[in-house]
């Protein structure tokens, strides 16, 4: 994996893991050697990071529910061993036994997997709060700047500034900070493509990105 990732960008990494993340998962059949009603017990304690039957809510943490229980097994005996490094994890799996990794891994693999909320990053409507640069950015605020029909370049490098600090607007940092490349280029687009008869303009003519400094 460290090979492989090595030659993905930024970009390229999110395109992955936005297409994985779209796909909707079914429930694989049950091969597993240990024992789910001894699992589901062990598993309350899991429950508090991975979630009610294994279905996260948490964006950074493994949802378990439908994973193969083998895969299962292995890592959670490689965080009891110390080849995964986690200290959230490395004592609960130090905790059980053989036969509770067999159980707590065959009850997961059980469960019924759940598809994340996702939006794929061409459908930026989902990110759009239109209140300070009014409807489709036309804004109506004074002071505030209309977003519609501009540079989809300039749009990135601004929010990419806002993000960094280069660009101070405490309301405007909180807005970019959690959006990733992917959707800032998203929304860029979104507003580069309005138009004053309110249709939009084709899809956007790709830019030269400027660089970031």
């Amino acid at each position: 994996m460290r090979k492989l990732a090595s030659h993905f960008s930024d970009t390229d990494i999110e395109k992955v893991s936005f297409y994985y993340a779209m796909q909707e998962p079914e429930k694989r059949q049950n091969t597993a050697e240990g024992d789910p009603t001894a699992g589901r017990r062990l598993s309350e304690s899991c429950a508090m990071c991975h979630g009610e039957g294994g279905i996260s809510k948490d964006p950074f943490t493994l949802s378990l529910a439908g994973q193969d229980a083998r895969y299962l097994a292995h890592a959670t005996q490689a965080y009891a061993s110390g080849v995964y490094k986690n200290d959230t994890m490395q004592a609960p799996a130090r905790a059980l036994s053989e036969t509770d990794i067999r159980d707590l891994s065959a009850y997961y693999a059980t469960q019924p997997p759940q598809r994340s909320e996702t939006w794929p990053p061409g459908s930026p409507q989902f990110l759009i709060k239109e209140r300070c640069h009014g409807e489709r950015g036309f804004s109506t605020h004074p002071g505030n700047p209309r977003l519609a029909g501009q540079s989809e370049s300039y749009l990135v490098v601004a929010m990419q500034e806002y993000q960094d600090g280069t660009r101070t607007s405490q309301t405007m940092h909180a807005m970019a900070d959690v959006l990733s490349l992917l959707e800032i280029k998203a929304v860029a687009a979104y507003y580069a493509r309005q138009t004053a008869d309110g249709e939009e303009n084709g899809a956007p003519q790709k830019q030269a990105m400027p660089k970031k400094h």
